[in-house]
């Protein structure tokens, strides 16, 4: 793709733009989330199906994205979920599948896909999921 995807961040009380990248997304960038309490690690999505967990304290793109995580579809929403011996980012894709990761290990914790899910809602199937 030629296109350009570029992510800006900037402190909002002061309007100084504290940064941007433009390396880590191949297409247009649908989410972005800030961790409830660590207010410089920031997970974006898109519709290249990456999420990136970034640490804005690095001063240059490379040494700030920590982790790039294949969700394989189009990334529609992202969370983050904090816990008490670890952290985990989770997506819904476009198609409607419900990826979750440990952003320490970097491993991807369960994914759930849109059958399974639409499945246990109407009684018909119990839900499992594909990694855990």
């Amino acid at each position: 793709m030629d296109e350009d995807c570029y992510l800006f961040f900037w402190d909002l009380r002061s309007s100084k733009l504290l940064g941007a990248y433009w390396e880590s997304h191949s297409d247009d960038i649908t989410a972005v989330k800030f961790h409830p309490s660590k207010p410089n690690s920031l997970i974006s999505g898109g519709t290249d199906g990456i999420l990136n967990l970034y640490n804005l304290l690095e001063p240059t793109e490379d040494d700030a994205l920590l982790f790039s995580f294949n969700s394989e579809s189009s990334v529609e929403k992202i969370s983050w979920n904090s816990g008490a011996s670890s952290d985990q980012v989770a997506c819904i894709t476009h198609t409607n599948d419900m990826k979750v990761w440990d952003v320490t290990s970097g491993d991807a914790v369960v994914h759930f896909s849109r059958t399974a899910v639409a499945g246990a809602m109407m009684g018909v199937c119990s839900i499992s999921s594909s990694y855990g």
